[in-house]
């Protein structure tokens, strides 16, 4: 299954209004593929544990970096 989810997903980021493509991404390895997600899996079990308290300094630093860096 990882085969085929692999040689049907696209690799490159386009602009869809002039069908310009941004930037073109290399392949995976398998080993690649399943370490990123063990690492995502991992990321969750910790995110599910931290209270609801400390998620909203997080989110809202998250929120004000990207306003921070919205021009650039």
């Amino acid at each position: 299954m990882r085969q085929y989810w692999r040689k049907s997903w696209p690799h490159a980021t386009t602009n869809p209004y002039p069908d310009e493509v941004l930037k073109v991404f290399p392949d995976a390895t398998d080993s690649e593929v399943d370490q990123t997600l063990d690492d995502a899996h991992n990321a969750f079990l910790l995110w599910k544990d931290t209270p609801f308290s400390e998620r909203k300094v997080i989110l809202q630093r998250a929120a004000d970096l990207l306003r921070e860096r919205a021009t650039d």
